[in-house]
């Protein structure tokens, strides 16, 4: 798959809108459990777009690694696809980045994410 540069920002930027809707933000915890592909980069970029830490989980690993690293990590979300779903435990809410509607949310950059979630969570500015 090939992407523009404008057509990638365009895609993270809308994965981050949903993922703030989520709750995503500052010291919020996403597991990406996908395969490398272009999904898994626009998958990363949306969670540090949304203000969020990324935790990056191979597919191929064992699966009780992978629980493991979930307990640990306590994400409030993780980001897969269709065909990795079915190894992710159901205990965490789950997106799958390629079967999501994103139309609703717009493309634009984000850059009221710090803002919105100092108004949510009510952290004063530093």
């Amino acid at each position: 798959m090939e992407l523009t540069y404008t057509e990638l920002d365009d895609r993270v930027n809308h994965l981050a809108r949903e993922l703030i809707a989520r709750g995503v933000g500052p010291e919020s915890n996403v597991a990406v459990f996908m395969s490398r592909s272009v999904d898994m980069l626009i998958a990363v970029y949306a969670v540090l777009a949304a203000g969020g830490a990324y935790v990056p989980l191979d597919p191929e690993h064992p699966v009780d690694r992978t629980e493991y690293v979930l307990q640990a990590a306590a994400p409030v979300l993780v980001l897969t696809t269709v065909g990795e779903r079915s190894t992710v435990s159901d205990s965490i809410p789950t997106v799958l980045v390629d079967d999501i509607d994103l139309s609703t949310h717009a493309g634009t950059a984000i850059t009221d994410a710090t803002a919105y979630h100092r108004c949510v969570r009510r952290t004063p500015p530093t």
